[in-house]
């Protein structure tokens, strides 16, 4: 009885692969090496592939590298009892037919790349002097406080538009993924910054609707809209319980309302139900005051809120150091956040030679085109969301903006 080679034997838990890769090349197979070149051989019937072959032979891939190779198949047929040369598993009885496979391969040394070079000169030098230490100073607290604002206008819940009319898809689940979408990628930007406070501007047409007619409060335009009044409302309350909730783990929040034309009363309804539902939550704020313009001052800077289709965008400074007077003396930094008109656009005034300029920003919108307004041509080039980082002693130090969350047609 012939002996058995314990390495051809595959032990508990291992994989054919597995026992292949251990096992010492058998007899009747070739792998001959002269110099940089060298020729591998093998034919079995369980190595059909070259992978098979490297890991049959024991070829060292960092060492070697395959220039070509060839595969040859052929069946063999033998009688019961007949010699069994090629190791072939044949049944007791009757006449049987198996498949050969014959893999050549012939292989090269690899050459050292400059990587590899400057890899192994590297490695020597540690060698010889160990690792460097990393002294990395320590870490100082942040001298300045530092507010940023979330500013995601015109989000237009409840609108709906059909991507073959209008190119672009947009319905409640679009929008409500986009908003989440856009907090989370401003708080991981914010991130950086350690701030102090986070303001969001909920209103500014964060609903499309504001009655159950469907028609816009002050033109009695008809819109297109995606469910009844109480759906819309419904999913608009719960994406920004779940936006506030998602920067609230950053720092504390203070959402500011700011009637747009869409939602002068809608919105003022889910800020009223915001306020209700964080109003035992430490670090949560909501502003409800009934002013169609807003203003926050820290530090150096002060900033105004408005929807923007009521003043005239060149009355706005004159309006900001009329209505903040002593604010006005102490700051350095004058900015008006608008939206109404869904796009990307920053306009410069000059309001005193003692001041500098009042930066008047129409920021975009996160919304869909509808069908009215694709018909106009109000088409918007991005649908992005813009974050704001000011030092209450430097101002404003960083504008960001999300990735578009444009929604194709489909």
């Amino acid at each position: 009885m012939p002996k058995i080679n314990p390495d051809h034997v595959r032990r508990p838990g291992e994989s054919d692969a597995d026992c292949r890769r251990r096992q010492p090349p058998r007899r009747g197979n070739t792998f001959e090496a002269k110099g940089d070149k060298a020729y591998a051989e093998v034919v079995a019937e369980e190595v059909r592939t070259l992978d098979d072959l490297l890991a049959y032979m024991q070829v060292d891939l960092k060492v070697w590298e395959v220039e070509k190779h060839t595969i040859n198949k052929w069946e063999v047929g033998a009688k019961p009892g007949e010699n069994n040369s090629l190791k072939v598993n044949r049944p007791k009885t009757g006449f049987s037919v198996q498949p050969l496979f014959q893999i050549k391969a012939w292989l090269v040394k690899r050459k050292p790349t400059v990587r590899d070079v400057a890899f192994e000169n590297l490695l020597e030098g540690f060698r010889r002097h160990g690792l460097p230490r990393l002294r990395l100073p320590p870490r100082r607290p942040r001298r300045d406080q530092v507010t940023v604002e979330a500013s995601l206008y015109d989000a237009h819940f409840g609108l709906l538009s059909w991507g073959k009319e209008t190119g672009e898809r947009f319905d409640l689940n679009i929008a409500t993924t986009r908003y989440l979408a856009a907090l989370q990628d401003l708080a991981e930007k914010f991130a950086i910054y350690r701030p102090s406070r986070i303001l969001l501007p909920v209103g500014n047409d964060f609903f499309h609707i504001n009655n159950p007619e469907g028609y816009t409060p002050a033109s009695h335009h008809h819109l297109d809209v995606d469910g009844r009044l109480c759906k819309v409302f419904e999913a608009g309350t719960e994406t920004v319980i779940q936006g506030v909730k998602l920067l609230a783990e950053l720092a504390p929040v203070e959402v500011i309302w700011i009637p747009g034309n869409h939602d002068p009363e809608t919105s003022f309804y889910l800020c009223s139900v915001i306020a209700a539902y964080f109003h035992r939550t430490p670090g949560i704020t909501v502003d409800t005051a009934p002013a169609p313009r807003k203003y926050r001052h820290f530090g150096c800077n002060l900033i105004g809120y408005t929807h923007g289709n009521e003043e005239r965008h060149a009355d706005l400074p004159t309006i900001m150091a009329n209505e903040m007077k002593e604010a006005w003396t102490r700051s350095t930094t004058y900015e008006w956040h608008t939206g109404h008109f869904h796009k990307e656009k920053e306009t410069r005034f000059m309001a005193a030679d003692t001041y500098g300029a009042v930066v008047v920003r129409t920021l975009p919108s996160i919304a869909g085109t509808d069908a009215w307004h694709f018909k106009k041509g109000y088409v918007q080039g991005h649908r992005i969301a813009e974050g704001f980082v000011f030092s209450h002693t430097a101002g404003l130090i960083c504008q960001l903006c999300t990735r578009d969350l444009r929604t194709p047609a489909r």
